[in-house]
């Protein structure tokens, strides 16, 4: 194989290291707000408890003290303090059986009710984090978007030059992995050394097990961008499409909220790659099995790969 794209990208790309210092740029504000989103502490749960159930005052802490229970001897004026913010929720009890009162979310009026009632109770929202799920889900969309933009050489090729290229016996497959390895060379340059110098200072530890994730990642966003790039034939074409389907699939693959089962959403999450992603993420979170993440990643990136090459032969014939 000639390398004589990668040469020529690389080369331009040092001459005009504006699109590197925004990579980076992006990749380093992203990698430090995830960071900073997954390991701030939960915020303790403010419960106003009335004079009728000042039993809850002795209560052991639950969940690592998030409730807080704190006596109302006025409970007069406990509507305001509810909705100034004072209290997350009120407590009283009658005839052995507690009402909470809630302005800040129904979720939060059942977890406390059930808890206090019949002593189950689920974590009170943002109690857990999955910080490898949240980090690569973020990622996966981050280099996505990135790899959209590392191809501005592709689309100044599409103004004519890589007709004649062609010319010069360079095969489609040989010109397009090209373009492919050195976006995803950039892309994994720029995110391991950024994961490896970033996540530390937050307190998160690192692992083989994570470098070797972060290349998949990488491979599968460059082949997602060359699809887009060859289909839309144009930058602008290629960052609105693009950016509508990394949008449009990270929502509906469940990559960072919660699907509830039996809905449409349910089964169409595994149709995207964004859902093998995060899945991924929950293995270095401690999750026993990887599923079928480390089949279905590579499937997407050779689906990618080959829709492009049929998209850019269909473009050299006309």
């Amino acid at each position: 194989m000639k390398l004589l794209i990668f040469k020529n990208n690389t080369m331009r790309f040092l001459k005009g290291p504006a699109y590197l210092f925004i990579a980076a740029l992006v990749l380093i504000v992203m990698t430090a707000a995830t960071a900073f989103a997954v390991t701030m502490k939960a915020p303790k749960v403010d419960v106003g408890v009335s004079t009728s159930a000042s039993e809850l005052l002795q209560a052991a802490p639950i969940e690592k003290r998030q409730l807080v229970f704190t006596k109302v001897t006025d409970s007069s004026d406990i509507t305001e303090n509810l909705i100034m913010g004072k209290y997350d929720a009120y407590v009283s009890k009658k005839a052995g059986h507690y009402t909470v009162t809630s302005v800040r979310s129904s979720a939060l009026k059942r977890q406390l009710t059930a808890y206090l009632n019949n002593g189950t109770y689920s974590k009170v929202a943002g109690s857990g984090t999955h910080h490898f799920k949240i980090f690569l889900s973020m990622l996966g969309i981050t280099v996505m978007m990135l790899s959209l933009i590392l191809y501005k050489f592709y689309f100044d090729d599409c103004a004519g030059i890589d007709q004649r290229i062609y010319l010069s016996g360079l095969s489609h497959q040989s010109y397009l992995l090209q373009h492919i390895i050195f976006n995803a060379a950039i892309l994994i340059c720029l995110s391991i050394p950024i994961t490896a110098l970033i996540l530390p200072l937050f307190g998160i530890k690192l692992s083989g097990t994570l470098f070797a994730t972060i290349p998949l990642v990488c491979i599968f966003a460059s082949t997602f961008g060359i699809m887009i790039a060859t289909l839309t034939r144009t930058k602008q074409g290629a960052m609105g499409i693009g950016t509508i389907l990394v949008v449009l699939s990270f929502m509906l693959s469940g990559a960072l909220f919660s699907i509830k089962k039996a809905t449409l959403q349910a089964r169409l999450q595994y149709l995207f790659p964004q859902h093998y992603i995060a899945t991924l993420g929950k293995y270095l979170d401690g999750a026993r099995t990887l599923g079928s993440a480390l089949i279905m990643l590579p499937i997407f990136t050779i689906i990618c790969l080959f829709t492009a090459l049929i998209a850019q032969k269909k473009r050299s014939i006309v």
